[in-house]
């Protein structure tokens, strides 16, 4: 008997213990779908809008949102009718709570779920700062990010969450770049980095996807490739190599392989 109700009484507490952390998960889920109440200081421009744990001037505000908004409407896969929220986390304990297991990056967008997050960011100067406080330079503004993450939220809904992240690594990210960088993009230099080798064209020693942005341009500007074809249909990463070389010869950087991926 008394080994019974020992059995019962470690199964009761089991079984609180999974309530307790499935609670906390559907509660930790429920604040990312709706982070409002974290962010006093919001401002709407079209479908977008941006928030932020600290004051800016609303009309600067708009004004970047307006930039972000062109850079989107470059790509078929811009829908006027989807509202898209951008929160940027100044306060440390913000960013630590939002970007959890992301803590360390840029930004992120958890697709499904219709809200980015970016890190500590002046609205005014339309910079994002590095984790050292610095400010990252052009041509990586806080339009770039922001546009970056929300393509990954329209890629998400275009092609649903197994569609999205079934992605080669190379499309899913160098399509945000592609898009987020926009008019700033610049084919030929991005040729002339990819010939050379230089280090930025290595996202594993850079932490930037340039070389990935490059492929994509490939693809659409070159091969002629339709966004549809790419994102359902991705070539291999070897036969976009294999065509940027027919143009630009690669001096691929020691370590990369890109030609491996998928």
């Amino acid at each position: 008997m008394p080994l019974n109700l020992g059995v019962g009484a470690l199964l009761r507490a089991a079984i609180l213990a999974f309530a307790a952390v499935l609670l906390l998960a559907v509660g930790y889920v429920a604040i990312l779908w709706n982070p409002e109440p974290f962010f006093a200081y919001r401002v709407t421009q079209g479908n977008l809008m941006l928030a932020s744990d600290r004051p800016f001037e609303p009309e600067e505000g708009r004004r970047l949102l307006a930039r972000v908004q062109s850079r989107l409407e470059t790509s078929p896969l811009y829908d006027p009718e989807r509202p898209m929220r951008a929160f940027i986390c100044n306060d440390p304990w913000r960013y630590r709570f939002f970007f959890n297991r992301s803590a360390g990056a840029a930004g992120v967008c958890m697709v499904p779920i219709p809200a980015v997050f970016l890190r500590s960011a002046d609205v005014l100067s339309n910079r994002l700062y590095d984790p050292k406080g610095e400010p990252v330079p052009p041509p990586r503004d806080l339009a770039y990010y922001l546009a970056h993450e929300m393509v990954h939220d329209l890629t998400g809904a275009r092609l649903g969450i197994a569609g999205h992240y079934r992605l080669p690594r190379w499309v899913r990210e160098g399509l945000a770049d592609y898009v987020g960088r926009a008019e700033t993009f610049d084919m030929a230099e991005a040729l002339a980095a990819y010939r050379e080798g230089k280090p930025e064209m290595d996202p594993r020693r850079s932490g930037r996807y340039d070389r990935y942005m490059l492929r994509v341009a490939y693809c659409l500007e070159v091969a002629g490739m339709s966004l549809d074809a790419l994102l359902t249909d991705p070539p291999d990463a070897a036969t976009v190599e294999a065509g940027l070389d027919a143009i630009a010869p690669s001096a691929t950087p020691p370590g990369a392989e890109p030609a491996k991926e998928g």
